[in-house]
């Protein structure tokens, strides 16, 4: 692709497009749709579902030192993401790859 001339389109999603397996699918189903060959697509991704309300307040406890609250938001934060996980790819390998990441 010749970058010179190609036209760019930035796209962002978070909140309720992401905040389930369900909606992560059609926000797939909308990103095909707006591929075109003379165009540069850059999709940016945000907080899942409330994640933003939740990251905060995981951070306002950290803050305050508050370690029982910081561990059972963490544990909701996985959770929430876990459960949207195993609705995208419900085979045990992509379970391995979470459990990589929430450490």
């Amino acid at each position: 692709m010749n970058t010179q001339n190609t036209l760019v389109e930035v796209h962002k999603f978070g909140g309720g497009c992401l905040d389930s397996a369900k909606a992560i699918k059609q926000m797939t189903e909308i990103v095909k749709k707006l591929s075109r060959s003379n165009i540069l697509l850059v999709i940016v991704f945000s907080a899942f579902g409330k994640m933003t309300n939740w990251l905060t307040l995981y951070a306002e406890a950290v803050r305050d030192g508050r370690k029982e609250e910081c561990k059972e938001i963490f544990a909701r934060i996985r959770q929430y993401h876990e459960h949207i996980l195993y609705e995208l790819f419900p085979n045990e390998n992509a379970r391995d790859k979470n459990n990589r990441i929430f450490v």
